[in-house]
């Protein structure tokens, strides 16, 4: 398991337990999936701004909580949630684990090569 987080000094309380949380449940993951992502990446984003850049979108609105690019997991700090995003601060976590999820949904409907 390769796993960073990027915490853009982020203090949220959420963020606090993130390092001992995300990895229990990674590994919960990768039991369920015969591949895993190479490099896993969790960039907590501080703003709007930051998280449409990250997107690659300009002048449009950007209230999902989370979105992935190659194998990296941008998502808002969990204070902005409620804020920047409709979707409640208590599911922080929920949105995170479903975005890992997807991602390894992604590398495992790949084609394989051999």
């Amino acid at each position: 398991m390769n796993l960073t987080i990027d915490e853009n000094g982020c203090i949220d309380k959420e963020i606090s337990l993130l390092d001992t949380r995300l990895p229990y449940f990674y590994q919960k993951i990768k039991s369920l999936f015969p591949k895993e992502p190479e490099n896993v990446e969790i960039k907590l984003l501080s703003d709007k701004q930051a998280f449409c850049k990250a997107k690659g979108v300009i002048g449009v609105d950007c209230e999902e909580g989370a979105f992935i690019k190659g194998e990296t997991i941008f998502i808002y700090e969990p204070s902005l949630f409620g804020m920047a995003t409709p979707i409640s601060r208590e599911d922080f976590y929920k949105v995170l684990y479903q975005e890992l999820i997807h991602l390894f949904y992604q590398v495992n409907k790949l084609p394989q090569t051999s």
